[in-house]
């Protein structure tokens, strides 16, 4: 979701990308931003900044909800089954993984956490209503419950996620 040159995320993401392809297992990173012709670069369509700041401010949990629709048309053409590695915040992009795995197209889901979700310590200053908060809540739990393998960078985090998904499916690794 992120391009190269941006924040850990990117980092993160394609370091792990590097790390696959020189152990010999074919994959292709999915991004908005890359001008890297081995990436599939799908844009977000939205250039406008205040139509972008008003539809995420409708998007829960965020307006990578609205992305993560456009490559699960993508990948819907694919013919392989396939292993898939969504890697949060934002946490939308994990909508992806729910989408493929409640049609039976995952072979296998691991949704990585960068951040907590719900859990992280400002995110009871974001003055959502009972509406969105609950939103929020039942989004995380969906996603770690039905994910494969949740991944995170903490241990403490990796506990939060196993309570909430009320399964052992969490391992850290650390950036």
């Amino acid at each position: 979701h992120s391009n190269e040159t941006s924040l850990v995320g990117g980092l993160r993401v394609n370091k792990f990308h590097k790390f696959l392809i020189a152990k010999g297992i074919e994959c292709k990173l999915i991004n908005q931003y890359s001008k890297d012709p081995k990436h599939i670069s799908i844009p977000m369509g939205i250039k406008n900044q205040f139509l972008f700041r008003l539809i995420n401010a409708f998007c829960i949990p965020d307006i990578a909800l609205l992305w993560s629709n456009k490559v699960v048309k993508y990948l819907k053409n694919q013919e392989n089954d396939f292993i898939l590695f969504t890697s949060s915040p934002p946490h939308g992009i994990h909508n992806l993984g729910l989408k493929l795995k409640s049609e039976k197209r995952l072979f296998f889901w691991i949704a990585d956490f960068r951040d907590p979700w719900t859990k992280i310590d400002y995110f009871e200053q974001l003055q959502l209503s009972n509406w969105a908060l609950k939103q929020h809540i039942d989004q995380e739990k969906k996603v770690v419950s039905s994910a494969d393998r949740v991944v995170t960078v903490s241990w403490h985090w990796k506990e939060e996620f196993e309570e909430i998904s009320g399964k052992k499916n969490a391992v850290t690794i650390n950036n």
